[in-house]
């Protein structure tokens, strides 16, 4: 008669508690699913440092003498990135760097040369990040330091001040590390040599690579 009993509170049990039996059966709750690990988008927003070379073709157009001053060059730049929403980033950056263009000519018996040492930009841009790639255009303030002598003229320094204007594109090697190539176009504008009633001119064409560190 008890065992009977027992049965019976049993099958009542079970008919009652269905989930309890079903534990019983699997041996407890099934575990929840894990939840799904999405990396973290890469962010161009923040500060950067870092050094480029790169080759430059200059030309120098007095009215009666032609030179293309041609050269490598190297320099440092640093700048900043804001997010303004949809992958589009507004910067703004600064460069100095070191021309080594220097060319010579001979003009009615005389010899005249024409170099650039110094120069430097500051520049805004405008970028459109894909993940780690940033597209950037530039544009803004150049100033350099031109050299001239003659046969009959001592050396003269003159500064002059431009305008620059290029476009480039920007990798994310890793967080912290990025690597950077472009092309710019110069105008440096115009400047007079003592001595001389002509103004020299001086316009630039760049291709540069640089490696950068994100802060």
């Amino acid at each position: 008669m008890v065992r009977k009993s027992f049965i019976a509170a049993s099958i009542l049990m079970s008919v009652a508690n269905p989930t309890f039996a079903a534990d019983a059966v699997m041996g407890g709750p099934a575990e929840p699913p894990a939840a799904e690990i999405v990396p973290a988008q890469f962010s161009w927003s923040g500060g950067y440092a870092g050094i480029l070379t790169g080759y430059g073709w200059a030309d120098v157009k007095p009215s009666d003498l032609e030179l293309s001053a041609d050269g490598a060059r190297v320099g440092a730049f640093a700048g900043y990135n804001f997010e303004i929403g949809n992958n589009l980033f507004l910067g703004a950056e600064a460069e100095l760097a070191y021309d080594w263009n220097q060319d010579t000519s001979i003009v009615s018996g005389q010899t005249f040369t024409i170099s650039s040492g110094l120069s430097g930009a500051a520049r805004a841009r405008l970028a459109y990040g894909a993940d780690r790639a940033l597209f950037y255009l530039a544009g803004g303030y150049a100033v350099t330091e031109l050299n001239g002598e003659s046969s009959v003229m001592a050396k003269q320094d003159k500064t002059m001040h431009g305008w620059t204007v290029g476009a480039g594109a920007d990798y994310a090697v890793t967080d912290r590390i990025i690597t950077r190539v472009e092309y710019r176009y110069t105008d440096f504008g115009d400047v007079t040599f003592p001595g001389d009633t002509e103004a020299v001119s001086l316009k630039q064409h760049a291709v540069n690579v640089g490696l950068a560190v994100k802060f």
